[in-house]
């Protein structure tokens, strides 16, 4: 789910919304909130399970809900539902995506870098699409996505179908080969995107640091409920990308240690988040979720303060004791 996504009010008085209302008034309150499910390129993944965790998880709609609510978004053409390699996805149109979510840069949208394949046959075609062709950019991510698969899973991978722009290997000019490009010669565009990327070196916490304590904390949660979960290695080598997410809670999100723990140890305790808070990146993602579930459970403890869980037993166990439920 996306940090930070615009929505405009004009849906309000938008038909294609007020048709959806019309068939079923919970689908068109939902879309708002869908909006923030799309990655940077207008894409997701449209599996209502997945969908119901990560957008929906403190609403009581169920799987059914979120796939008639899919169903009425494709058939208004609001949203693009398509097939790859046996899995369905959602896409918007990016002229249209990329109108409200303006903070996107212009240079990340003209490289296909989603985790979800693109349309093979996108309704938009390739106009209107003033950042890149979207019909080069659907055979350069069908291409990576043949790459990534086994040889088993890249024959039910469809070929995109013939785009009206000439292929760049035909002795054409075209908008992205200038006049004197000669075929079988990449153009600086390609030749940059085949640059290899810098990555970011993650720094190393050793053990006296508060974020290699964290994260050994939340390995030990872990391993308590789930005994034979992959986690890292004991070491500040291993715990190096975990100590480095909590590093960023704690510079970037400004959060204190004691309340990390807190939200660690809390998480840890709740018989729903203990199975999906498995890593502090995702700790960090769901963080805003997660703090309004433990208010909300503490407040059904009338009249008893929060305590730190993790100094103290159970809170809900002590106060069952004390009413003689137990």
């Amino acid at each position: 789910m996306a940090r930070k996504r615009f929505v405009t009010s004009d849906m309000s008085i938008d038909e294609k919304i007020a048709d959806i209302a019309a068939e079923n008034p919970v689908a068109a309150l939902m879309w708002p909130w869908f909006i923030t499910g799309f990655d940077d390129w207008g894409r997701m993944e449209a599996v209502p399970g997945k969908i119901k965790l990560s957008i929906f998880p403190a609403f009581p709609y169920t799987a059914k809900d979120i796939k008639e609510a899919i169903d009425l978004y494709a058939k208004y053409g609001i949203v693009h539902k398509y097939e790859v390699c046996g899995k369905e996805y959602l896409a918007i149109d990016p002229e249209k995506y990329y109108k409200y979510q303006t903070y996107i840069r212009g240079n990340k949208r003209e490289v296909d870098g989603s985790n979800c394949p693109a349309p093979p046959n996108p309704p938009w075609g390739s106009a209107g699409n003033s950042e890149d062709s979207l019909a080069t950019n659907n055979q350069h991510a069908l291409a990576r996505t043949c790459t990534q698969v086994s040889a088993d899973e890249r024959k039910c991978i469809p070929s995109p179908s013939p785009s009206p722009s000439p292929s760049p290997s035909e002795n054409i000019s075209t908008s992205e080969h200038s006049p004197d490009t000669t075929p079988g010669q990449p153009d600086e565009k390609i030749k940059e995107l085949e640059k290899p990327k810098k990555t970011r070196q993650i720094p190393l916490f050793d053990e006296a640091t508060e974020q290699y304590k964290l994260a050994m904390f939340m390995r030990q949660c872990i391993l308590s409920n789930l005994p034979k979960a992959k986690v890292p290695k004991p070491t500040p080598e291993g715990l190096r990308r975990w100590a480095y997410d909590i590093d960023l809670m704690m510079r970037i999100d400004c959060r204190n240690p004691d309340e990390i723990r807190q939200l660690i140890d809390w998480s840890h305790r709740d018989p729903f988040w203990k199975a999906n808070i498995l890593s502090p990146g995702k700790l960090r993602e769901k963080w805003d979720t997660l703090v309004a579930h433990k208010q909300r459970a503490e407040e059904r403890i009338r009249g008893t303060p929060a305590v730190n869980s993790y100094k103290s037993g159970n809170p809900f166990l002590e106060l069952a004791k004390e009413e003689g439920l137990l």
